[in-house]
């Protein structure tokens, strides 16, 4: 009988022993399961990385491409405001001539009438003294 109890302890410590072997396997796989979803997330997130790079390496190009641009902009919007001021200037200084000839002709105008004038009063006065 003792035997059969140390035989059956045999048994049941190799029961055991196969239970603990298949739950460290069972354990293992699934680790490995876990592994590989880790692996398959990591290979997304360095898809994801990639097309990221990628679009910002596109953006600095389109950045650089706007900034140069911008730059001509600018640089025209100079060379333009410039010319815009030296027009504006011209302008000014046509417009003061012009008022100037303005002037001119109307003082011009004034000494035609007072030579008229003068010169009604002159032949006013002739025709005076040769009829009296």
């Amino acid at each position: 009988m003792k035997r059969v109890l140390s035989l059956g302890r045999l048994v049941v410590a190799q029961g055991k022993n196969s239970l603990t072997g298949a739950r460290k396997v069972m354990d293992d796989f699934v680790g490995i399961k876990e592994m590989h979803a880790a692996q398959q997330k990591v290979k997304g997130l360095q898809k994801k990385n990639s097309v990221g790079k990628t679009k910002r390496s596109e953006f600095e190009l389109e950045l650089a491409d706007i900034t140069k641009r911008l730059s001509v902009l600018s640089t025209e919007r100079t060379r333009l405001t410039g010319m815009l001021d030296a027009k504006y200037f011209q302008l000014q200084m046509l417009q003061h001539e012009l008022t100037l000839a303005m002037v001119l002709e109307k003082k011009k105008q004034h000494q035609l009438r007072e030579n008229r004038n003068r010169l009604a009063k002159m032949m006013l006065t002739v025709m005076l003294y040769l009829f009296l």
